[in-house]
């Protein structure tokens, strides 16, 4: 980040939450990294256990550790929040994009309905952008104010 932030390069870290087997782990200490080198919007990846690999037995973090990831960055960070498309599906996505709305996050890649029912019952409207959720997917505004 160093390297890319002194060459001029716009930063837009991706911070894994659960990857150490679904537990916290080090989330928190990279987004005291990432808060040094001023990034032009921050992305938040849920570990999903993959068959195949080494952890498919392992849980996803719990939600709740995903909400403490995602309060502790909108208290840190001044620029636009994103939930990454990496995320466990079904009844446990419905459940995260709507805390992840709650705790403000800015925009989410591939939303659920739950997303989109959230943000109405907000009043926040919803902006489709068909590009990388680091650069801009969905974003959500409340009276057309931008973060």
């Amino acid at each position: 980040m160093e390297e890319l932030s002194a060459a001029g390069i716009p930063l837009a870290p991706h911070v894994i939450v659960g990857l150490h087997y679904g537990e916290l782990k080090g989330e928190f200490r990279a987004l005291e990294m990432v808060r040094k080198f001023d990034p032009e919007v921050v992305v938040i990846v849920v570990f999903i256990p993959t068959k195949g690999t080494v952890l498919e037995g392992a849980a996803p973090p719990k939600l709740e550790d995903i909400v403490k990831v995602i309060t502790k960055a909108r208290e840190m960070f001044d620029v636009p929040l994103s939930l990454s498309c990496v995320r466990p599906g079904g009844r446990y996505r419905s459940m995260l994009d709507r805390y992840a709305i709650l705790c403000g996050i800015d925009r989410i890649a591939v939303p659920s309905r739950s997303a989109y029912s959230t943000a109405d019952e907000l009043g926040l409207k919803i902006v489709e952008i068909p590009k990388c959720a680091a650069r801009m997917v969905y974003r959500y505004e409340k009276d057309s104010k931008p973060r």
